[in-house]
């Protein structure tokens, strides 16, 4: 069983490290890739009709529908249009004259008015007579047809085969007939067709349909071997006419699929919506995740957070009743994106060069290792005044042209008007060449001469034979400086002794300008002595120089010194070949180079945890350097970052930067953090060791420096070390409470232990 004191510690351990979690549970050393999760979302509006598979059922356009069947119905409908009898004439086939009677009504009226008739029939015989009155409406007299009696009828329409002549019959013969012929004749059998009566004939219209004839007629020639009284002929001709009617239905059901969905950076799916109008008719939603060949119905809540698989596609079927169409507006299914890095990109500029132009760069803040959404201007150069930042009166780049003085090819470079200065060179081609002129000696070296404020940085793309300088002057600046213009001289800033050495000049008096000869291209200015003072008219050689280009490893003597500013101090790094004296013009064969390069870099550091500094190398010397390292030594190696330049290539005056970055250390346990805490409340550590600078040439290493450098390794105190801090103060108080709080159970149970012991003895 564990002890009160044992079991109340362990109290105070969780205490303590819940509370070290809530603040920060295991965090990661800050500077890290920052990830951020987004949401997406896949919206189906059916407007791309490539992302759809459906058949000819499905109308598609900004919505689904079932496709709308037009119906035609052709109906042919049949017309009778009745005919009115014009005329009609009876036709007696007899010659016996006593068979001319009245009708059976014996009306006496009736006989005045057929003879009426008669008389004004044309062609009126004692064979014919108009019984047109009797046969146009009923009960105005009738005609009685008999055995040799024709009645001849003509109407005011054309009648044809299939129509009718109707006749209102009174009476006549059983069975009787009544026959249809071609002509006033008449016919023994019917031609145009027969009507055969009933055997009980009474009053009605009773109809016979023509048939047999050629062509359409107005005029009929009836008669009958039978007796049959006759009230009122009327024809009826028939007509047709077609009748068309339209009808919409839609089909029964109708489906239509998505394709595949499938995102690159998905995570997991959230959840199926819809817009619809269902207009009393149905939408079933299915989902497949196999590219359809399995399908399972979507979730009535649209829930899709248990469905893993990477991959879906939709199905969306309409049913309908035929007279109405559900319609889909829209589908959509959102999901959760893979975390992305989001990157954080800071614009970084060069050093202002001599065009006037500078380099822009980004760094990322929050270290992705991506590049999509990198600035498009990464890489360029931006405008900048490179006098106004170096102080300096004029710069120039230009190309050397070609003249040929007698026998030699010189290439000259005219820049007078831009620096005061011309050059004229020996070299194997045209080359480009940078001349930068100053007011002030931006080398701060020693010299026994009076400046005449005139300096001089000159460096060409190649490398030249040999350069004549010629430095131009006003004689107001010899007056403003009391400078003997006879003294005048082109002095050479040596690098290594960091002082002026004077070179074997020519004064051009009447053309104003002081000319020398040199095998290389360096950092001149131009010098005099004051009226009356002893010139140091003797041309001083290189001294203290090591290290010839191509030479057999040029020696790694430091004779930088530092160089203090505000802010940080400069480590030169020079390493030079030995130079000839001034007035000495060596052949080419025999050339050397000066390798100096300055590295901007403070002695001494502080550095927070993931800060940076930025330092710069400048290639101040005669020669390229065909490559360059940058190391640090392994004392700081654990503790400090570097940006690594492999095989870097820095020609003469170009620059390149470096950045050193603090690494933090990982707390990933309670000790570490309680560790750090700790430590907040010691001195800021230091760590001290080199950064390792070599060069190369195309051959061999040419120099190699280590500078010390301390880093004072700052903490950073924040609120969570404030109330890590506090929970061990609190714990520790706690402890001290528990042993003055139970000192006398304590005691008990020692006296306890101490009885227990004796009683066992």
């Amino acid at each position: 069983m564990f002890h009160k004191e044992v079991l109340y510690g362990w109290y105070i351990l969780v205490f303590l490290v819940a509370g070290l979690m809530l603040i920060n549970p295991l965090s990661s050393p800050t500077g890290e890739a920052v990830y951020t999760e987004t949401n997406a979302e896949k919206v189906w509006d059916f407007s791309n009709i490539s992302e759809y598979d459906y058949n000819s059922s499905i109308l598609l356009n900004s919505t689904i529908q079932l496709k709308p069947i037009t119906n035609t119905n052709t109906t042919t409908i049949q017309e009778i249009n009745e005919s009115e009898l014009l005329f009609a004439t009876e036709y007696d086939t007899n010659n016996d004259e006593d068979e001319e009677e009245e009708d059976d009504d014996g009306d006496q009226e009736d006989n005045d008015e057929d003879e009426e008739d008669d008389k004004k029939a044309k062609g009126n015989d004692d064979k014919s007579k108009n019984v047109t009155l009797k046969l146009q409406s009923l009960e105005q007299g009738s005609v009685e047809l008999k055995d040799k009696s024709v009645i001849e009828i003509k109407l005011n329409h054309q009648l044809q085969n299939n129509d009718q002549l109707s006749f209102y019959i009174l009476g006549g013969t059983d069975n009787g007939n009544i026959y249809l012929c071609e002509k006033k004749e008449g016919c023994s059998i019917p031609v145009y067709g027969s009507l055969a009566l009933p055997s009980d004939v009474s009053a009605a219209w009773y109809n016979l349909t023509i048939s047999g004839m050629a062509e359409s007629t107005d005029t009929f020639f009836i008669n009958s071997p039978d007796k049959i009284e006759i009230d009122m002929i009327k024809g009826y001709k028939k007509s047709t006419r077609n009748e068309t009617t339209t009808s919409l239905s839609y089909p029964s059901s109708a489906s239509l699929q998505t394709v595949d969905l499938q995102p690159a950076d998905w995570e997991s799916w959230k959840t199926f919506s819809k817009v619809e109008q269902l207009n009393q008719q149905q939408v079933q939603y299915e989902y497949s995740t196999d590219s359809g060949s399995s399908w399972n119905l979507v979730p009535a809540d649209g829930d899709f957070t248990s469905i893993i698989e990477n991959k879906v596609r939709f199905k969306t079927t309409l049913f309908s009743n035929t007279f109405e169409t559900p319609i889909v507006n829209l589908i959509k299914l959102t999901y959760n994106t893979i975390p992305v890095c989001a990157e954080n990109w800071t614009a970084q500029y060069g050093t202002c060069l001599v065009n006037n132009s500078k380099s822009k760069s980004y760094l990322d803040a929050n270290v992705c290792g991506t590049s999509s959404a990198l600035p498009s201007d990464n890489g360029t150069y931006i405008a900048c005044d490179y006098c106004a930042l170096f102080n300096c009166s004029g710069s120039v780049i230009k190309e050397s042209l070609a003249e040929v003085h007698g026998n030699k090819t010189i290439y000259v470079v005219d820049a007078v008007a831009e620096a005061n200065t011309k050059l004229e060179m020996e070299a194997a081609n045209s080359t480009n060449v940078e001349i930068i002129e100053y007011n002030h000696d931006i080398k701060n070296g020693t010299s026994s001469s009076t400046s005449l404020n005139r300096y001089i940085s000159l460096e060409s793309d190649d490398l030249v034979s040999s350069v004549t300088i010629s430095l131009y002057y006003q004689d107001l600046e010899l007056t403003n400086n009391n400078i003997d213009e006879n003294t005048l001289t082109i002095q050479y800033y040596n690098e290594t002794s960091q002082q002026w050495e004077v070179l074997s000049s020519t004064v051009n008096i009447s053309e104003n300008y002081v000319s020398t000869t040199m095998p290389h291209m360096s950092f001149y200015g131009l010098f005099g002595e004051q009226p009356n003072a002893p010139a140091d008219s003797a041309s001083t050689t290189s001294s203290g120089l090591t290290g010839r280009s191509g030479g057999g490893g040029g020696a790694d003597t430091d004779t930088s010194p530092k160089t203090p500013t505000l802010a940080v101090s400069q480590t030169v790094l020079s390493t030079q070949s030995q130079n000839p004296p001034a007035y000495f013009s060596p052949p080419s064969s025999e050339l050397s180079c000066d390798y100096v390069v300055e590295m901007i870099l403070p002695d001494q550091l502080e550095m927070r945890q993931d800060e940076l500094y930025q330092g710069e190398i400048l290639n101040t010397g005669t020669c390229k350097i065909a490559e360059l390292k940058l190391e640090l030594s392994s004392e700081l190696q654990p503790m400090v970052d570097l940006s690594v330049l492999d095989s870097l290539s820095l020609s003469p005056g170009n620059k390149t930067n470096f950045i050193l970055i603090r690494k933090e250390a990982s707390e990933t346990d309670l000790f570490s953090a309680t560790s750090h805490v700790i430590s907040s409340f010691k001195a800021d550590p230091i760590v001290s060791g080199y950064i390792i600078l070599e060069g190369h040439d195309d051959q061999e290493k040419v120099f190699r420096k280590e500078l010390p450098l301390k880093i004072i390794m700052k903490s950073n105190f924040q609120q969570k070390d404030l109330i890590i801090t506090s929970l061990l103060t609190v714990t520790i108080l706690l402890l001290i409470a528990r042993s003055f709080l139970f000192p006398k159970e304590k005691k008990k149970k020692n006296q306890e232990r101490t009885l227990h012991d004796f009683r066992k003895l």
